[in-house]
């Protein structure tokens, strides 16, 4: 293998760890000065299914996914972020999700009336917020069953 190619797995790797550690970050600002960062009308959960509604899976699509207005733009990536628990800080709801599941894909392929099963994607725990909401220690945490989607939650 080059050394160019074991560069180029190397910091697509790092890119990865760090990507993991943003979608486990312990809470999210519901608005930051660059815009909205919570999207909770048109959104719902049906048992393991994701439902988006149209406009909105449009607007998400053409806001950040469409190839005409990403112009020299870095690779957006969104993630579902649930339960809804916030907590008021400065004066705006800040959000401490327990598990985000990354969703950017979705937007790659064709608007689903009937949703998306969440199976099919990799829940990623927020280890500080299950720690300190459910009063989980680090072990707990990271045993916690992932795979078999949200109704074991």
């Amino acid at each position: 293998m080059s050394e160019t190619a074991k560069i180029k797995m190397l910091l697509s790797a790092w890119l990865d760890y760090i990507y993991l550690e943003d979608l486990s970050n312990a809470s999210v600002d519901a608005i930051t000065p660059l815009g909205e960062n919570i999207w909770d009308k048109g959104v719902s959960l049906v048992g393991d299914n994701f439902l988006l509604s149209k406009p909105l899976f449009q607007k998400l699509e053409k806001q950040y996914f469409c190839a005409s207005t990403r112009q020299n733009q870095p690779e957006t990536k969104l993630a579902l972020a649930f339960p809804q628990i916030y907590q008021v800080s400065r004066k705006q709801r800040q959000f401490r999700p327990l598990f985000t599941i990354d969703v950017s894909s979705i937007f790659v392929g064709k608007f689903r009336s009937r949703g998306w099963d969440l199976t099919e994607y990799n829940f990623q725990p927020v280890i500080p917020n299950l720690m300190e909401l459910l009063q989980l220690d680090e072990e707990e945490v990271e045993i916690l069953v992932t795979k078999e989607g949200l109704k074991v939650f």
